[in-house]
């Protein structure tokens, strides 16, 4: 029963890969799809032909927000394995994310909010996007994931790095060693 399992050496269960593709690869992948929708309305060219305007429109103005929180839950869950180094580069551009929600004095609304414009139409309320003030949060939610993308990068969060093995020279080297007496 019990007795035929093999127990582990350090008494823990080791879950990183399982952890860094849950809690860091599918946030900056949820986000570069949500970034798609924000700039395309949907999905894909499919659903381009079948949603209309104002199906878009909302997809647009809710996709961009979901991008946002998306790159901020993604950065936060990597940035204890962020070598220290880069540790001042991912906290400012996580900053950065952040300001996107935050009203400033004077002003109605957020940045992020301010990509929503309501309208009276007779006597309804219609809403619209701002394309102006969209670019320019579409372009920095952008420029964030993709800066971001380095310094986790040369923390092995994304592509570890390995130290390539070449058999012949290694080969060269034992036959140089045992010749010279090394």
């Amino acid at each position: 029963m019990a007795s035929n399992f093999e127990h582990s050496e350090s008494g823990n269960w080791n879950v990183a890969e399982s952890w860094s593709t849950l809690m860091i690869f599918k946030p900056f992948n949820d986000a570069s799809k949500y970034l798609t929708m924000a700039k395309r309305g949907c999905n894909d060219i499919e659903e381009e032909f079948i949603f209309d305007e104002k199906t878009k429109i909302q997809t647009r103005l809710s996709s961009i927000k979901w991008a946002r929180d998306k790159i901020e839950e993604g950065i936060i869950n990597s940035m204890f394995a962020v070598n220290t180094g880069d540790l001042v580069v991912v906290k400012k551009l996580l900053d950065e994310l952040r300001d996107l929600e935050i009203k400033k004095e004077g002003q109605e609304k957020s940045p992020i909010e301010m990509i929503e414009k309501r309208y009276q139409d007779r006597d309804k309320y219609n809403v619209k996007v701002d394309e102006e003030m969209f670019i320019i949060i579409y372009n920095c939610l952008k420029r964030i994931f993709e800066e971001v993308m380095f310094p986790l990068n040369r923390s092995d969060l994304i592509f570890m790095y390995k130290e390539r093995f070449d058999k012949d020279q290694f080969k060269k080297n034992v036959i140089e060693r045992f010749t010279e007496g090394d």
